[in-house]
């Protein structure tokens, strides 16, 4: 509840008394700059505010029956909040992204293309022949060409939307 201050402005409090040795005594005390002179209590409070801020302002909105707009781009304003302090937390800590791009395996990669073409083709026996073990420099000349009696048609746009062109 919202109590007058010195200065004649309403303040809210929010009091957390918490168990000495608990973590969460140890994150007030590193917040309070009892465990490092990093951050200044002033620092630590506003640090603290922030990341409650980050992550429950639009919860805070939508309770407060706010606009829905208003609630959609606090949401979204939190997300890169949290999005900071995640990456903030990696840098520190030298954690890697787990959203992180697989390296391809050409040679695998290969081998299950032409296995496909094997089996949707008539060509099998001819890539098997031609291709004993896929490498990372495949070229077009490494495919065999198409015999003398499979018939290679080429149309044009017209043909091939017809009134849609």
């Amino acid at each position: 509840m919202p109590a007058p201050s010195k200065t004649g402005r309403l303040r809210s409090k929010f009091i957390c008394q918490v168990e000495s040795g608990t973590m969460l005594a140890t994150v007030f005390a590193y917040l309070n700059g009892n465990l490092s002179k990093t951050l200044s209590q002033r620092e630590g409070k506003q640090r603290a505010t922030d990341a409650l801020l980050a992550f429950w302002k639009p919860y805070a909105l939508r309770a407060q029956k706010a606009d829905s707009q208003v609630v959609q781009e606090a949401a979204q304003t939190s997300i890169g909040a949290l999005e900071r302090q995640i990456q903030m937390i990696r840098d520190d800590f030298g954690i890697p992204s787990p959203v992180t791009r697989p390296m391809i395996d050409v040679e695998t990669l290969m081998t299950v293309l032409l296995s496909r073409i094997q089996q949707f083709t008539g060509l099998g026996q001819m890539i098997g022949a031609t291709a004993s073990a896929p490498t990372s420099s495949m070229s077009f000349e490494s495919i065999p060409s198409a015999k003398a009696s499979d018939e290679v048609i080429f149309a044009d746009d017209e043909d091939l939307l017809g009134d849609l062109a």
